[in-house]
């Protein structure tokens, strides 16, 4: 998995770029996250995030991917690949390419 802003995306994945339009995060039910995004033609794509919770534990690069996640807003500009699963993506990597004004937080 690479989460990292220099590395490119893996060769198997898709690759979109899009407007967050909602999280939705189950984390602290033992859950996963899923992103909805708008997509540059606004279609709409949903990203799956797998669960921190599970066994082995979680490797330091879905961690990072966490961390990244919990950062995203509705609005802000992403640049994501995953594999293809059925009903959206499995989400593999993230860049935030831009964020609306964040004036009330």
């Amino acid at each position: 998995m690479v989460v990292s802003d220099d590395e490119p995306a893996p060769p198997d994945s898709v690759v979109v770029t899009g407007t967050v339009s909602a999280v939705d995060s189950d984390v602290a039910r033992d859950g996963g996250v899923t992103i909805h995004l708008l997509d540059q033609d606004e279609n709409h794509v949903r990203l799956f995030v797998e669960p921190l919770h599970t066994r082995p534990r979680p490797t330091p690069e879905r961690l990072e991917l966490h961390r990244k996640v919990r950062e995203l807003r509705a609005g802000d500009r992403v640049e994501v690949s995953g594999k293809t699963v059925d009903g959206g993506l499995w989400l593999m990597t993230l860049r935030i390419l831009s964020t609306p004004s964040r004036n009330n937080e």
